[in-house]
């Protein structure tokens, strides 16, 4: 739309006007954009914040905008080269182009490397991809190895006499093996034509499908390590499965699966009563789950609701002469989360028949039991060209990527529901 590019040029006018140049240009359109980051450095899209749709700017009126009403496929050429040789020009002012125009073209680059970050970022945090609220995430800079930590035995004194002195408590390392990183990515390649024809829709089809790809991959790979279907745990160099029905040997002695499928509240109750059966191994102190989420496969998103949300409750004693009613099922503060179709579909991929795959279910604390290790959060980064790509008219490359691994921190927090 042309009044949107028009309102572009007024935010680079201005910004220009006051001091703040073309840096501050940049950050103004993100913001437009609505995109940010959040406490984690994880990739944030604010859609109700934002001013500006990316998907309803116009390529080839962002060209005629800045490049001038007869822009051709040689300008285009420019700008990109110009970018590439100079990066974003903020050193390159006076040096290869009058100022005037300098600005003019780096706008013209920064708008549409902006577009490109805005359209992935909006594929990649799409509402189905939901392994990043089942999982802590953190910062670190290694790969693979172990994530360490202290174990206290929970040695305290019953009673101490006034002259007895405090106990130490004894304190020991533990560590939680962490599996190599992994690395994912995807490139969005812009051809000349876009801005020369009205070519818009081709730039939203690349980012969405690169955006798309890598949050895909991510997903699989935190689904299959929530569900079981990956088994990283391993304690003190003790390996274990995700989720077992009986407890293993210290420090794998947690049980944290059943035979339970999920019908009513007694499902639930069921299950708390073996999660929360579960204690520290160094300590021998009782797991306590707070406010846990509850996720289930597609197919039971229904017969979830009805268990927790009905309007009332009834129940007959066992010769069924006794009618009690109450207004609310659960009382303790649970937040469920349905799970996409990819999440179900993993199952099947994992030999989970079409019977037992739907009754899958799980309830936890689920970011205290997993953490996706992020190495580099998901970022678009420009990238040069090649000789093939010029003889390909292509005039801007950017790289979609995210590196990062997920693990089983401590499965003491998290249960699973099974049909078989």
């Amino acid at each position: 739309m042309a009044f949107l590019a028009d309102k572009l040029k007024k935010i680079l006018e201005q910004n220009m006007n006051e001091g703040r140049g073309l840096a501050g240009y940049r950050g103004q359109l993100r913001e437009m954009f609505g995109i940010s980051e959040d406490d984690d450095g994880l990739p944030l899209v604010n859609r109700g914040e934002r001013l500006i749709d990316p998907r309803h700017l116009d390529a080839r009126e962002i060209a005629v905008t800045f490049l001038g009403r007869n822009a051709g496929p040689s300008d285009v050429r420019r700008a990109f080269a110009l970018r590439e040789q100079y990066g974003s020009f903020q050193e390159a002012e006076g040096a290869v182009v009058l100022p005037s125009h300098f600005a003019k073209i780096s706008a013209f680059t920064d708008t549409v490397a902006g577009l490109v970050d805005a359209l992935t970022m909006e594929a990649y945090t799409a509402p189905e991809f939901i392994g990043d609220s089942l999982m802590e995430v953190k910062q670190e800079r290694v790969n693979g190895g172990k994530m360490i930590g202290v174990m206290n035995d929970g040695g305290v004194s019953d009673n101490l006499n006034d002259a007895e002195p405090y106990p130490t408590v004894g304190l020991k390392e533990t560590y939680v093996e962490v599996p190599d990183n992994q690395r994912f990515g995807n490139v969005i390649q812009l051809n000349e034509k876009v801005f020369i024809y009205d070519r818009t829709d081709m730039i939203e089809s690349a980012c969405k499908s690169a955006g798309t790809a890598v949050a895909y991959k991510k997903e699989q790979r935190q689904a299959d390590c929530v569900l079981g279907i990956t088994n990283t745990y391993s304690r003190d160099g003790n390996a274990a499965n995700t989720y077992l029905t009986t407890n293993g040997e210290i420090p794998n002695n947690y049980t944290n699966s059943s035979t339970n499928q999920l019908t009513n509240y007694a499902s639930i109750d069921s299950a708390f009563q073996i999660l929360e059966g579960n204690t520290d191994p160094g300590t021998g102190f009782e797991i306590t789950v707070a406010a846990p989420q509850l996720l289930v496969m597609p197919q039971r998103q229904m017969n979830l609701e009805s268990v927790l949300y009905p309007e009332f409750i009834r129940r007959a004693t066992d010769t069924g002469n006794t009618l009690t009613q109450t207004p609310r099922s659960l009382v303790r503060p649970i937040a469920p989360i349905v799970v996409s179709r990819i999440w179900y579909n993993r199952l099947i991929a994992a030999s989970v028949n079409t019977t037992n795959a739907p009754e899958r279910w799980h309830m936890g604390d689920f970011k205290r039991a997993f953490r996706y290790r992020q190495i580099i959060p998901f970022q678009v980064n420009s990238a040069p060209l090649s000789s093939e790509d010029a003889r390909r008219d292509i005039v801007g490359i950017w790289v979609a990527r995210e590196h990062g691994v997920p693990f089983v921190k401590e499965p003491r927090f998290v249960y699973r529901g099974t049909k078989e």
